[in-house]
């Protein structure tokens, strides 16, 4: 059972906020002559890329699209336009949005687009020394939360991109953290890349697991609130989380945070109280898929262990997690082909079936990887007993539901899956391909509003942000 430490923060950090390109800007802000909303800009400037006409929504069209950033090795002098310039590889947060807005990372800089027409609207620059954005972003209520690489977690204000709080999540001056960077002789305070789980909201709190491939097998575990940015505590927990591959969790549960144990077989239910453990549930393998939940059956979550195991986690009236899993269909040399959470409806989970050579190395990075040559397994959502095996594409990603439908993004594009004839047949529609699942990316789910898919395409070079019509 994985043991957890309460570890120390440095609550005296420096909140400023600079471009992480521009020199003076970071010696006025050190300084403390630039204030943070000075670097907030809402112009109304129009993406370069952005397109207004064509707003009848018919099956597959892109509605407009915008880029968000570019490699500045990929640069060949053309016009820029407004995207985020940034010195590695092209890479985006995920996307979040509220009624008439979007926002998404890239680089050190926050942004929000206009759901409408893709106007870049407002742009807030992150300090330097935070990091870029990494993957997680969330909006909660009026707040906009991102995670930055060097473990600090920070809020906006979601009309305005001006900055609220920040709080770092990891403590870099801990002794164990020098002990635990192999070959090295720095001494603390050390600074490590660091990744991060989803955020999950619950109770006006702010909950995210973050862990460093740099260190040991082990992982932050911190509560915020989101009002203030205080940082309620902050836990150790000796395995990797975000091995199981970053989305769909923690899950917030009417009674306690749900969260896998990463490198280690077991899924725990964490309090909100304090971070303690308070139940540790084994499964056969480490889990690979983030929690989907199914609302119609009240507190029911779903996932999927590497080997293609599918459990489930319900809570009696005393709030204790009770938890059950299938192994039906199952294959000893196989596993999953990828993170794409179990989709639940109408009595059934539907899950990816374990078609993968266990000695076959990651399908994300495999160019020659076909993933037309998969299967799907269907299971009773109550008793998991195994209805149905389905040949079929692989879901590459999370798949979201969609008027008795579900799309997904591929690498070839964006399917529809239509549910009809489960589980007896499966039927997979290609809806364009003019947009594909980040190569790198182990599970990118659609955010899919009123009938309109938002995603983040290209590839190390660009990236761009497109809204698509479902019909």
């Amino acid at each position: 059972m994985p043991i957890l430490k309460r570890t120390s923060w440095n609550k005296n950090m420096k909140s400023v906020y600079t471009r992480r390109s521009a020199i003076c800007v970071g010696i006025l802000s050190s300084l403390g002559l630039l204030s943070a909303s000075a670097l907030s800009s809402c112009s109304g400037r129009e993406s370069s890329h952005a397109q207004h006409e064509g707003s009848e929504r018919v099956a597959g069209p892109i509605h407009w699209n915008a880029e968000v950033c570019v490699s500045k090795g990929a640069l060949s002098g053309e016009e820029l336009g407004a995207s985020v310039i940034v010195n590695g590889q092209a890479e985006t947060s995920r996307i979040d949005g509220n009624d008439d807005r979007l926002f998404i990372g890239a680089g050190n800089e926050l942004r929000s687009y206009s759901k409408a027409t893709g106007e870049l609207l407002c742009t807030q620059a992150i300090d330097g020394s935070w990091g870029n954005i990494e993957q997680a972003l969330a909006l909660a209520g009026d707040y906009v939360l991102v995670f930055c690489r060097w473990g600090r977690v920070a809020a906006f204000d979601a009309d305005t991109l001006e900055a609220r709080w920040n709080v770092s999540v990891i403590s870099v001056e801990d002794e164990d953290v020098a002990t635990q960077l192999e070959g090295s002789d720095q001494e603390p305070p050390i600074v490590v890349g660091w990744e991060s789980t989803d955020f999950a909201i619950f109770d006006g709190n702010a909950y995210i697991g973050v862990s460093s491939h740099e260190l040991a097998a082990t992982s932050r575990l911190a509560c915020i609130d989101i009002r203030t940015g205080t940082l309620q505590w902050n836990v150790t927990v000796d395995s990797r989380i975000i091995a199981s591959g970053n989305r769909g969790y923690p899950y917030a549960s009417p009674y306690g945070l749900l969260v896998p144990a990463g490198t280690e077989a077991a899924c725990l239910l964490v309090s909100y109280a304090d971070g303690e453990i308070v139940q540790h549930l084994e499964v056969d393998d480490m889990i690979t898929t983030g929690f989907s939940h199914d609302g119609e059956a009240g507190d029911v979550v779903y996932f999927q262990t590497r080997r293609g195991t599918l459990c489930r986690v319900a809570f009696d009236g005393d709030g204790q997690a009770h938890i059950s899993c299938s192994t039906d269909g199952l294959d000893d040399d196989k596993r999953t082909p990828s993170g794409a959470m179990p989709l639940v409806f109408d009595g059934y989970v539907l899950v990816n079936a374990p078609t993968i050579d266990e000695s076959a190395g990651s399908t994300v990075l495999d160019p020659d990887h076909d993933a037309s040559n998969g299967a799907c397994n269907v299971f009773d959502a109550e008793t998991l007993e195994l209805v149905g095996s389905v040949p079929a594409r692989e879901i590459e990603s999370t798949p979201t539901l969609v008027d008795g439908s579900a799309v997904y993004l591929g690498e070839g594009g964006i399917y529809r899956i239509g549910l009809d004839e489960l589980p007896n047949a499966l039927e997979m529609t290609e809806l364009t391909t003019e947009v594909h699942r980040t190569h790198q990316a182990w599970d990118q789910p659609l955010l899919v509003k009123d009938g309109t898919a938002y995603v983040v395409s290209g590839n190390t070079d660009r990236q761009n942000l497109y809204a698509i019509a479902l019909g």
